[in-house]
């Protein structure tokens, strides 16, 4: 395979695997403008459970 080929498939591989995954969604938890909805949706994707009363640290989920 020679390099031009090598680059149209690598185009092509990307490009079908950035069609497939999500991005864009992040949720932004900073103090003080936290609400519960944020803390479930961060709770969701990585099955942290926060307890009552949590506030954000500027972390990215």
């Amino acid at each position: 395979m020679n390099n031009f080929s090598k680059i149209v498939a690598t185009l092509v591989v990307s490009t079908f695997f950035y069609g497939c995954l999500d991005f864009g969604e992040d949720v932004n938890i900073v103090l003080p403008n936290v609400t519960s909805k944020e803390l479930e949706i961060v709770s969701q994707r990585t099955g942290i459970i926060f307890p009552e009363g949590t506030t954000g640290l500027g972390y990215f989920f």
